[in-house]
């Protein structure tokens, strides 16, 4: 006897069986696409069966599959290459602006210094990396960036206790940013501007006070960027107005 049903109703009937099962839409979905149990369904439905004893015959292995695979996607890595395999690949995402944070559908922006800190604080999590080897790697970043005149610089100062606080992004642009063993912030740049943060703690504001290496290119109309060894005269310089 042909059944009455069509085979959308049909399927849609069985649907609703496995929902009331408690299977998401995902799982379900997953059972679907399952080659048997597509079979399984299409015999059911030329020899009339109960859609409600199709839904129970159906083979669940494709919802366990789907969990052990989310399962091995979330299992953290143990070895150090594995950390910084995962540690990179959650990188890359962000670099591509693929990266997603829990709880939101909108991707990280790889333009964004905030969204980067995030995506930094995802990709330690992810690949559960230890303390130590998280400043290995900012440190390891930090280098990529100094030159061999602003290492000059930084070693300097740090000689006479002075504290690098420079980010990435200052780095890349060429600027170092010290505190003093007085807690007195300084910063170099690249334009050859000395600033010193003055004023009070809810009212500061960074004043010049040294421009001597500065130049100005009239034919450009802008400030022209200092030579690398420019940065050890601004270091000692430094220090010079710091002591007096």
């Amino acid at each position: 006897m042909p059944n009455k049903l069509s085979l959308e109703k049909y399927i849609q009937l069985i649907d609703k069986e496995l929902k009331e099962e408690g299977l998401t839409p995902k799982e379900r979905d997953e059972m679907f696409n399952c080659d048997e149990n597509a079979d399984l369904v299409s015999q059911g439905y030329e020899k009339n069966k109960d859609p409600k004893a199709i839904a129970g015959e159906m083979d669940r292995n494709p919802v366990y599959l789907l969990h052990s695979k989310r399962m091995d996607e979330k299992r953290k890595p143990t070895t150090k290459k594995g950390k910084d395999k995962k540690f990179k690949k959650v990188m890359d995402e962000f670099s591509k602006g693929k990266l997603k944070p829990k709880h939101s559908d909108k991707p990280l922006d790889p333009k964004s210094e905030k969204d980067r800190k995030q995506a930094l604080a995802i990709a330690y999590s992810e690949s559960d990396l230890s303390e130590a080897v998280k400043r290995s790697l900012n440190e390891d970043r930090k280098k990529a960036h100094i030159t061999p005149g602003m290492r000059y610089a930084i070693d300097f100062l740090e000689a006479f206790g002075f504290n690098l606080l420079s980010t990435d992004r200052q780095l890349r642009n060429g600027t170092l940013y010290f505190v003093s063993p007085e807690n007195e912030e300084y910063a170099i740049f690249k334009t050859g501007y000395i600033r010193k943060k003055v004023g009070s703690k809810y009212d500061s504001r960074w004043q010049i006070i040294n421009d001597y290496f500065t130049k100005f290119d009239h034919k450009l109309d802008k400030v022209v960027y200092i030579d690398d060894d420019t940065y050890k005269k601004l270091a000692e310089l430094t220090y010079l107005i710091y002591k007096k």
